[in-house]
């Protein structure tokens, strides 16, 4: 069929006049293609949107739930309804790498740190009638720059008695606040003779952005010189 269109002559095909194999090139260019099915090997674009095409090859709702792919705009991977921004996408990357889910997300296996943890392990023989330290341990900053965790501390501590008589004696932890140590929390130990325990010190401190210390320290309490701490394990970890 020859004519004219916008004033240029033209030649089209109309029917099903053209068949598999019927054209073969090395390079096609045109402005605008529409195809129902397109089996090809490397694709290279700049905008590719999955929306669901009519007979003629026309987008029939621009709205509809799609997955695009573009080098244009803030996601160059964006899956949703609607316009596309962030609000109307169940799953989105940005250029710096960040990522959203409006749903689960299932995986047999993560790697990275979502919380920080640093563990706490002190063996020794320290006679509880002393007024001092025993373990120090940090919690470092959390995981991302901006955001605060609660710091979070569960401890053991062995405790062996060393007389024939009840000891007393205080557990401490404390938190390094400039140049002092601050205590935030107090256990009181009555251990009788011949016995060993383990004793629990659990403890919950404030929201942070950044590092915190602290430390498992001892205090006499008249008779502190009839118990032994022994050990100190657990660990501190930053819950966000």
């Amino acid at each position: 069929m020859v004519g004219t269109v916008g004033g240029l002559s033209t030649v089209g095909i109309t029917g099903q006049l053209l068949v598999d194999g019927s054209i073969t090139a090395n390079k096609l260019t045109v402005n605008s293609l529409a195809a129902i099915t397109a089996n090809m090997g490397t694709v290279n674009g700049g905008t590719f949107k999955t929306h669901t095409l009519d007979v003629n090859g026309n987008i029939v709702d621009a709205h509809e739930f799609r997955v695009e792919l573009s080098n244009v705009g803030a996601w160059p991977i964006w899956v949703g309804a609607g316009d596309k921004n962030e609000n109307n996408a169940v799953f989105w990357v940005d250029r710096s790498g960040n990522a959203g889910f409006k749903g689960r997300v299932s995986a047999p296996n993560i790697v990275g740190n979502f919380n920080r943890l640093a563990p706490v392990d002190w063996t020794g023989s320290v006679s509880m009638n002393n007024t001092t330290g025993i373990v120090n341990f940090t919690l470092p900053a959390p995981v991302l720059l901006g955001e605060s965790h609660t710091p979070l501390i569960v401890l053991s501590a062995g405790v062996d008695h060393a007389s024939s008589d009840n000891g007393r004696a205080f557990i401490y932890i404390q938190k390094l606040v400039g140049a002092a140590w601050v205590t935030v929390d107090t256990y009181f130990i009555i251990q009788g003779s011949g016995h060993k325990f383990n004793h629990a010190l659990n403890y919950v401190g404030d929201p942070t952005t950044a590092e915190a210390t602290y430390r498992v320290a001892i205090a006499d309490s008249s008779r502190g010189d009839r118990l032994i701490i022994t050990k100190v394990r657990g660990f501190i970890q930053g819950l966000r």
